[in-house]
């Protein structure tokens, strides 16, 4: 249940912020280090990534176990080896981006095994990893089976030659998250990912922490957790130079330990003691009013319990509540939005749409009769259709035309309509308008 997941995060939320406030207690500066992680912890953002039914709230979970890990223990624990190499590839069964933390650690780990010359920390971390690797390994051999590519859907056109509609649907989707090999469209990226709204100041902080740390001669501790996100930072430049501003949230467990270390020993006391205790106790009220307001609609729900007004942001939810009030129990719906977020539809379903799925070939299907075959053949009873531009989309223009067709022909009939406020931004309420029909195939086609 998305409430359960939610909850989840909430929990790792608290033991990432406990276990970095215990750490950065043997700092002298114990204030300030105490106020740097709750600073970096109640960002607005980091706040709506562990009170929603997301896996981001793991991923970055993952990164502060490896950096803890990193910042705590000695180079030659044995113990400590075989834990950080599980807590380095473990996070591989939930994403890919999690192969470049695995691969940075790792990296790191080689690394100070050669400069201290300590071979069995080295084969307890193997030994840890390959624990890791086997718990990993279903997943992967369930996309090598179903599809031929165990990595799936990354790499289609170097493994599977993209031959299928789901293939080719896949390939353009991961296609659009790399990016660009261009100097110059990576610095539009990189200008892009510092400035983005939802991630400022944290973003700025983060990319320019993190290497700075890395190549200062500080606390050795401190060094590697900025040396494993320089790694971190440079496979991500170069797996994905699109720069994503939302990936950015994997470094944030490391923003609290380099903060600290950066201040460790500079700031004891007199004036700049209390410039600083005032500046991050202002960043801390600021973050938190941010965070109360971007919440204000939570915490509206839980004093009302109207659930209608509280999911006027969920995309297509009053569809979804309706088909769920409404329809037959066992009715089967072919689903055509433009959202993955369908886990409110209480009902047997396939998604459809030619932006995530390749269900159906949309690129074979350009007539009212191509579109009846396939009701048919899927036992569809309804159709859930956003009536927007889908033409960017691969088969998107064959698609809207057979729908359409199919509805002036009468073979698809209109049950209810939607006109439906999609939000891109809950708090500055900017949406924009499609209309959504609920359509049912004729009964004497």
């Amino acid at each position: 249940l998305p409430q359960a997941a939610s909850l989840v995060n909430v929990g790792l939320w608290l033991i990432m912020l406990g276990g970095l406030l215990k750490i950065t207690r043997t700092a002298r500066t114990t204030a300030p280090a105490a106020a740097l992680c709750v600073a970096f912890l109640v960002h607005p953002f980091v706040m709506r990534v562990f009170s929603s039914a997301m896996a981001d709230g793991y991923a970055v979970f993952v990164v502060y176990s490896i950096a803890a890990m990193l910042a705590t223990t000695k180079d030659e624990a044995r113990t400590e080896a075989t834990l950080l190499g599980f807590a380095c590839w473990i996070g591989a069964q939930s994403r890919y981006q999690l192969l470049a933390v695995a691969l940075a650690g790792s990296i790191l780990f080689v690394g100070m095994t050669v400069r201290y010359r300590g071979w069995a920390p080295l084969r307890n971390f193997l030994k840890g990893a390959g624990a890791a690797m086997v718990l990993c390994a279903p997943f992967y051999i369930a996309n090598l089976t179903d599809f031929g590519n165990p990595f799936w859907p990354l790499f289609i056109p170097q493994i599977n030659g993209a031959h299928t509609y789901g293939d080719r649907v896949a390939s353009l989707y991961s296609a659009s998250l790399v990016g660009q090999y261009d100097v110059g469209a990576f610095t539009v990226r990189l200008i892009e990912l510092i400035t983005t709204p939802l991630v400022l100041p944290l973003a700025l902080i983060l990319v320019l922490l993190v290497p700075v740390s890395a190549l200062s001669r500080g606390d050795p501790r401190y060094r590697r957790v900025a040396i494993l996100g320089s790694f971190i930072l440079i496979l991500w430049a170069l797996a994905q130079p699109r720069l994503f501003p939302k990936h950015v949230i994997l470094l944030l467990p490391l923003g609290p330990l380099l903060a600290v270390a950066a201040f460790e020993g500079r700031i004891t006391g007199g004036v700049g003691r209390r410039l600083i205790d005032a500046a991050l106790g202002a960043a801390i009220v600021t973050t938190l009013g941010a965070s109360a307001v971007l919440s204000w609609d939570y915490i509206r729900y839980a004093v009302t319990g109207n659930r209608a007004d509280y999911h006027r942001f969920t995309w297509y939810y009053p569809v979804y509540d309706w088909v769920n009030h409404n329809t037959p129990r066992d009715a089967r719906f072919l689903v055509i939005a433009y959202s993955g977020h369908t886990y409110y539809l209480d009902r047997p379903y396939r998604r459809a749409d030619p932006w995530l799925s390749g269900v159906v070939d949309w690129a074979r299907v350009s007539s009212e009769e191509d579109l009846d075959r396939v009701v048919r053949a899927g036992r569809y009873d309804y159709l859930i259709y956003d009536d927007r531009d889908w033409s960017d989309f691969l088969g998107g223009s064959a698609m809207s035309s057979a729908v359409n067709s199919a509805m002036a022909a009468g073979t698809l009939m209109p049950v209810q309509e939607f006109r439906e406020r999609l939000y891109s931004s809950r708090l500055f309420r900017e949406f924009k308008e499609t209309r959504v029909l609920v359509l049912r195939p004729r009964q004497d086609r």
